[in-house]
């Protein structure tokens, strides 16, 4: 059973740190997008 859990816990973090990339990519991809269009307002 342990061995099961461990596996099933490793699964997870593994799904959840993937999905916290695929978060931290996009949310830097439109933050270089909007510094790109406020920079004239400076």
């Amino acid at each position: 059973m342990n061995k099961t859990v461990k596996l099933i816990f490793v699964l997870v973090a593994i799904v959840l740190l993937a999905f916290v990339l695929k978060y931290f990519v996009s949310a830097n991809s439109k933050a270089i997008e909007e510094f790109k269009v406020q920079e004239p307002f400076y």
